[in-house]
């Protein structure tokens, strides 16, 4: 099991309380009426949840672990809060690489919560084949035209700006990719469409069109050709969040369980005194306990660098493999009521299988971690 140290236990607290205070007693009316939680978002930036991102920019930081922290005990309030998050620190983490006089503007109102941002990689014909983006980037003169297509974005509509992949050269494959920072107002920036989902209603999902859409030189992030590495480490980073926002899905699954049978009775006893309910309440339990441990610990092998593809990949499948059945368990356990619409447990069934597919496709991950096991881990990597 990962031990947090006393510092990381007082962080995972004060996120908690705020969640107690202000994100639970709103979440069921905002799954209501699917409006984004715009108010929420900007509060976690004032109260000063994101600093840890850029603390110390050239030095070792917690930043990864505190990232899996923050997410988990978000989602524990409300999912769609959580996966808002996730492409904001992949976002970030993208940000370091950019050229300062970008960086040094956009990073201050990232932290507070004044920028949102959208990470927008994923194109319909290109699947997990990156190097089949059509997404194309031309620099002329003093500055970047930016034509094509992305799909499935995470707080497309509503973003302020999108971490945007595109092909900067014809001449090789996975060699050719580079991200750029584009704005909302960017003239030629078109929504193409938002799409309602079945769960994670509060995060807008859609697709977006960028037509000779002009932006400055300086919005090139890390060097021109270089994006593909780049975008290798924010797809893990995206693998390990999403774990983390379901390791929250599960906690509330347990809490939502524990209170109803500590209450219920069946005549003059207690649901709590009743044999079989230990064994499904421990199994929550145990699901949510091994994947909090490898979700911290994934997190913190990505903060040193080390090789953690295998691990981001397994975290994503027992995330939506762990998340779907804890939540089904936490119903059953509640009886009746467990399948009224009006039951804290329906939303976090709805959100915990859209999973799926957020971050990435779980068939990806699992044709990613069975290529590590069968053709045997590199010299020194760990599993």
């Amino acid at each position: 099991m990962y031990i947090l140290s006393q510092k990381d236990k007082a962080f995972k607290m004060k996120i908690r309380h705020f969640v107690d205070t202000e994100v639970i007693p709103v979440a069921d009316s905002l799954t209501h009426s699917g409006a984004f939680p715009a108010e929420l978002f900007q509060r976690c930036g004032e109260a000063g949840f994101l600093d840890f991102l850029y603390e110390a920019p050239k030095q070792q930081t917690d930043s990864a672990l505190y990232t899996a922290i923050f997410l988990e005990e978000i989602s524990r309030g409300l999912a769609s809060l959580g996966l808002v998050f996730s492409p904001q620190f992949q976002g970030s983490t993208l940000l370091a690489h950019a050229d300062e006089s970008l960086k040094s503007v956009l990073m201050p109102d990232v932290l507070r919560g004044k920028i949102l941002l959208a990470y927008a990689v994923d194109e319909e014909k290109s699947g997990t084949a990156m190097w089949n983006l059509e997404m194309t980037a031309q620099r002329v003169d003093d500055h970047w035209i930016l034509n094509g297509k992305k799909c499935w974005i995470t707080n497309a509509g509503v973003a302020d700006g999108y971490i945007v992949l595109a092909r900067t050269s014809a001449e090789s494959f996975k060699r050719s990719l580079s991200f750029f920072y584009v704005k909302k107002d960017d003239p030629g920036l078109f929504i193409d469409q938002v799409i309602p989902m079945t769960g994670l209603v509060n995060s807008p999902m859609g697709h977006i069109e960028l037509k000779n859409c002009h932006i400055p030189e300086n919005r090139l992030i890390g060097e021109e050709n270089a994006g593909y590495s780049l975008m290798k480490r924010t797809y893990n980073q995206g693998r390990w969040g999403i774990a983390a926002v379901a390791t929250g899905i599960i906690q509330r699954a347990l809490e939502l369980a524990q209170g109803y049978i500590k209450e219920k009775k069946q005549g003059e006893r207690l649901l709590s005194s009743n044999q079989g309910i230990f064994f499904e309440a421990g199994h929550i339990y145990s699901m949510l306990q091994v994947l909090r441990s490898l979700t911290y610990h994934t997190a913190s092998l990505f903060q040193l660098h080390m090789p953690v593809n295998a691990e981001c990949a397994a975290a994503k499948i027992m995330a939506v493999e762990y998340s779907a059945k804890a939540c089904r368990i936490s119903q059953c356990l509640q009886g009746a009521y467990g399948l009224s619409r009006q039951a804290e447990i329906s939303r976090l069934i709805q959100d915990a299988l859209m999973l799926e597919d957020a971050g990435g496709s779980t068939n990806a991950s699992r044709m990613s971690l069975g290529a590590i096991v069968i053709d045997g881990a590199p010299e020194g990597y760990m599993f």
